[in-house]
């Protein structure tokens, strides 16, 4: 590690180990320089805190829809700025657009983070066979492949913006091995 600030932003489709790769990245650094936030933890937390008002966005969920990006993002924004300013932050399954892609790094940039993109790759099939291992409400195969269609939809988009913002610091690794080789392929980002 270089010293700087930075945010990791762990991405890839349903299944890859984004969430597995981040708890890993958080025990890997030193426990008071980082903190580590995964998305669906944030919905989940609202959901149960509003159950009435989200019954809708709870729904949906289900389904295995992704949640509007405002919603998302506010979240995100709330998190990170009840947040101390000199830690590390690791996040995953933020950027399911373009949009909130864009609002995160200018969020982190503005704090003076590092936008540190680890790309974690995966093919459908392999996907399908994890997330039955894992037994989630969202996991069923039909729900899973439509959000895995989602992804191919969207993150091409995502990809590309964040190619361009972080340059060399977007880093591809194949999700196709054990986690702990999926997490030596990324210590070298670190």
């Amino acid at each position: 590690m270089d010293g700087k600030k930075k945010l990791y932003v762990f991405l890839g489709p349903p299944g890859s180990g984004k969430d597995m790769q981040l708890s890993w990245l958080l025990s890997y650094l030193e426990p008071d320089s980082v903190v580590g936030i995964t998305v669906s933890d944030l919905i989940e937390g609202e959901l149960n805190r509003k159950p009435r008002a989200y019954a809708e966005l709870r729904a949906q969920k289900k389904q295995g829809l992704n949640l509007p990006g405002l919603i998302v993002n506010g979240l995100i924004e709330q998190f990170y700025y009840s947040l101390t300013r000199a830690v590390h932050l690791g996040i995953s399954g933020a950027c399911r657009g373009e949009d909130q892609a864009r609002f995160l790094c200018e969020l982190a940039i503005d704090g003076g983070l590092e936008v540190v993109c680890i790309e974690i790759t995966l093919p459908e099939e392999v996907g399908i066979e994890r997330v039955q291992a894992r037994g989630r409400e969202d996991d069923k195969v039909d729900v899973y492949r439509g959000r895995y269609q989602r992804f191919r939809e969207y993150f091409p988009a995502v990809q590309k913006y964040l190619r361009e913002v972080v340059g060399a610091n977007y880093h591809t690794v194949d999700g196709n091995a054990t986690p702990e080789e999926v997490f030596k392929s990324i210590v070298p980002f670190i």
